[in-house]
């Protein structure tokens, strides 16, 4: 798609649109970039503005579209969501990793707000794991684990509960067993 902005851009305007070949391009990138697709009008005034829109930040809009492309974040919401933490607004299609895991760190999205969060989101719980793995690897039981850690409130955003540590434990005696 970048290339195709690229392509349309390096010709003039009335070049474009006398060309049938590039005004089809023309009319295919700005519908995919700023309309989802929709039809849009085809008259010479509407293709010289949307020329003018590919000028200002075609290049820009379509990097975000491959982007969005090649993420693998799979939000829970659809359509367009304004997040106010943020004063933005959020496309679930176009929404790219990167973003995603900007609004996560700053806790303008949650993990539920996801149905597959994005590759290089660190959930918190790894690491708890990890440390968890190591002490009973020491040696230490379990309710001495527990006594160590009583003052954590929170996991990789979640409450510490009763499952949630059972869970955490879990996988660290399993990561143990593996490592052995």
């Amino acid at each position: 798609m970048v290339d195709e902005v690229k392509k349309i851009l390096s010709h003039s305007s009335g070049e474009v649109i006398a060309d049938p070949e590039l005004c089809f391009s023309l009319i295919k990138c700005y519908s995919r970039l700023y309309k989802g697709g929709c039809p849009v009008r085809t008259c010479k005034n509407s293709l010289a503005l949307y020329y003018k829109i590919l000028q200002k930040n075609g290049i820009q809009m379509a990097t975000i579209n491959q982007e969005a492309k090649e993420r693998t974040c799979v939000p829970a919401f659809k359509g367009v969501k304004y997040i106010s933490r943020a004063a933005k607004y959020f496309n679930a299609d176009t929404l790219s990793d990167r973003d995603a895991i900007f609004l996560l760190k700053h806790k303008c999205l949650t993990e539920e707000d996801f149905i597959k969060l994005p590759t290089g989101w660190n959930t918190g719980k790894e690491d708890c794991i990890l440390e968890i793995a190591d002490l009973l690897a020491q040696g230490m039981s379990v309710k001495a684990i527990k006594e160590k850690y009583k003052d954590v409130k929170e996991i990789g955003g979640k409450e510490c509960t009763k499952e949630l540590w059972a869970e955490i434990i879990k996988e660290a005696r399993k990561l143990n067993e593996v490592s052995k």
